[in-house]
């Protein structure tokens, strides 16, 4: 099985590669290196006793070099590694370089794609006539704050249940999306949050 890591650093590491190259040497069975001037992608087949994360600690630590490391996971083919490795380059430009966060794995990028705030268009898709109805907002930001429970949330808003309820179902039928189905609130969710 195949993977690969992709340091990044906010300045160019060309003085840098060899000294690198080694330390990853010590830790992975290399079978390919990519190197630019601030970026280095290293494919290997297994990762010996320490961690990346580990790895992306010491480096910025011991050598003063404001890094990160990316560490993908697992993949079958070389052929998947490489589409992947194409995307995640492409997620990584967007991804803001903190030099708090030294190592991230897919699940970070992944959180950070979906949690990008949306854009103006698709919240009206969602909302419709509700787009700029502060009070159905709140309704239903308190509504998903207390977990989709409607005896919690009208207890919160000082509202009788039967009337969150008729709110609710009338959200439902004006804009086809139903605050109580999982999938249908984490949109709406998305769409008021931001």
């Amino acid at each position: 099985m195949y993977q690969y890591f992709i340091l990044q650093s906010k300045k160019t590491i060309r003085s840098e590669k060899d000294m690198l190259i080694s330390l990853f040497e010590e830790v992975v069975n290399i079978e390919t290196i990519d190197f630019d001037s601030n970026q280095i992608i290293v494919v290997f087949e297994n990762l010996l006793e320490s961690s990346l994360q580990e790895l992306s600690q010491t480096i910025t630590q011991e050598f003063l070099i404001e890094i990160r490391i990316f560490e993908s996971n697992r993949f079958q083919t070389y052929h998947e590694l490489e589409r992947n490795i194409k995307r995640v380059k492409k997620m990584l430009q967007i991804v803001p370089f903190d030099i708090s966060t030294t190592y991230l794995n897919s699940a970070d990028l992944l959180y950070f794609e979906i949690s990008k705030p949306l854009d103006t268009d698709f919240k009206k898709l969602i909302l419709q006539k509700y787009y700029g109805d502060f009070e159905t907002k709140n309704i239903l930001k308190v509504f998903f704050e207390c977990n989709q429970n409607t005896s919690e949330a009208s207890k919160r808003l000082y509202m009788h249940r039967n009337t969150l309820i008729q709110r609710l179902d009338k959200f439902y039928e004006e804009t086809g999306f139903n605050p109580r189905r999982f999938k249908d609130a984490m949109l709406i969710y998305r769409a008021i949050e931001n």
